[in-house]
């Protein structure tokens, strides 16, 4: 674990600022495991024949720029069927924590001495190796610690490739201490800590919701069934299912009402804290704001927030709303809203607190036990919100200067305030947990 580990040498500063090593190795690790909660042993799931696993260590091996494939899993007994088709595949396979992934990648890329991580999930059987090759590529220019196509999402979902070096590796390794850190593993290199690059789609499919991964039943009918219409054809890729799906629209309807990163948006609300945040810095914040630039905004007490409410007027000069633009926009809007609607859902407030309206613009939607609007439980989210640095009334104000940390960090405030909310909102008077009186609106939003 990291609390086992050295400490940190190296400052941040110098991480930030040194240039990595692209010479060595490039590793490809692929984590896989049975024990998925929502997919029992999804990892040998059948695919024509061959074990989901097989599909993605073979699409994998094609990337030109990927020295090496290697398989990471868990020392949990039913994990043994994984590493016994790896020998047999003369595949390098690797055991390791079944909770601490972090620790399970950090292990075996030193076990391979590798200098250029890749990070691939079992559960995308359709991972496309040109796709892979453009990220790292991206990365081997030099100039970042970590690249990926998935901090803003234009690719779909079930091609996330992900790289970093291994110095950036290790250091994530010693320092990330959340559960989320250690059992989602790059968490803590998109935490504004590294030198980060995204890389996003610029073909015709860039801001098109995809699901290509395979989370739940349906997502398994669906891959079966893009695997079924490319039967005798070794090589496909995103092109290729793209148009396929133009083709017969119904196939991508099998798995499209499911929502992706909740494994991720679960882990979030298990490490929040509930309880009411510690006020900011008293005086007239958040009412009288002094500064803002971007999406984040400091009042006259020096309080900083992330702004969902005027973000578009004070981003200075407006990045033109281009399609790669306004995708982004949605894309991040789509992780606030999924996110927000997931976590109320998890914490029992499904019928409270809900995220509605395209994901660009999303509003949210507060009500009492009856369903009619509620003014309290608006004031709950919206001050517990502000606490933590979160300014949001009941709309995604979104422009392209919410950057994915902003958007992370988001997340992780909704998290704190969807477990307070769960246990003041049974209380008999929940509104007593206002700082302030609330007093009914003259005039309604339109």
């Amino acid at each position: 674990m990291a609390g086992a580990a050295k400490k940190v040498v190296k400052s941040e500063r110098a991480m930030n600022n040194a240039s990595h090593s692209v010479e060595g190795p490039v590793v490809a690790i692929i984590q896989a495991r049975m024990g998925s909660s929502r997919l029992p042993g999804k990892s040998m799931a059948e695919i024509e024949g061959r074990p989901m696993l097989w599909h993605v260590i073979q699409r994998v091996k094609r990337a030109a720029l990927v020295d090496r494939v290697v398989v990471a899993t868990s020392n949990a007994l039913a994990d043994g069927v994984i590493e016994k088709m790896c020998v047999q595949l003369d595949i390098p396979c690797y055991r390791g924590s079944e909770t601490d992934v972090l620790d399970r990648y950090y292990q075996a890329a030193r076990a391979e001495k590798a200098t250029q991580v890749v990070r691939i999930t079992a559960d995308c059987p359709l991972i496309d190796p040109e796709v892979i090759d453009r990220v790292v590529r991206r990365f081997q220019r030099g100039d970042v610690d970590y690249a990926s196509n998935c901090m803003v999402r234009s690719y779909p979902d079930g091609l996330d490739t992900e790289i970093c070096s291994f110095a950036a590796l290790e250091r994530a390794w010693q320092e990330g201490d959340k559960p989320s850190e250690r059992e989602h593993v790059t968490p803590y290199l998109r935490s504004g800590k590294f030198r980060t690059a995204n890389i996003e789609n610029d073909t015709a499919s860039s801001g098109r919701h995809h699901r290509w991964t395979v989370d739940e039943a349906a997502d398994l009918e669906f891959v079966r069934a893009v695997y079924k219409a490319f039967r005798g054809r070794k090589v496909f890729g995103m092109k290729e299912i793209v148009d396929l799906l133009d083709k017969h629209p119904e196939i991508q309807k099998i798995n499209a009402e499911i929502i992706s990163n909740t494994g991720y948006y679960k882990s979030l609300l298990d490490e929040a804290r509930a309880g009411g945040s510690p006020p900011l810095t008293m005086g007239r914040s958040p009412v009288i704001l002094a500064e803002g630039a971007g999406c984040r905004v400091r009042d006259v007490d020096g309080n900083e927030y992330i702004d969902y409410t005027q973000s578009n007027v004070l981003e200075g000069e407006r990045t033109p709303e281009t399609p790669a633009a306004l995708a982004r926009i949605e894309a991040n809007g789509r992780l606030l809203q999924e996110g927000l609607n997931t976590m109320m859902k998890r914490a029992g407030l499904q019928d409270r607190i809900v995220c509605v309206g395209n994901p660009a613009r999303s509003t949210i939607r507060f009500l009492d036990e009856d369903g009619n609007d509620s003014f309290p439980t608006r004031g709950l989210f919206m001050q517990e919100c502000m606490k933590r640095g979160v300014l949001v009334r009941d709309t995604h104000n979104l422009t392209t200067a919410h950057d994915p940390v902003a958007i992370e960090e988001t997340l992780r405030v909704y998290a704190g305030v969807a477990k307070t909310l769960a246990r003041w909102l049974r209380e008999p008077h929940p509104e007593d947990h206002l700082a302030t009186k609330m007093i009914q609106p003259a005039f309604g939003a339109r």
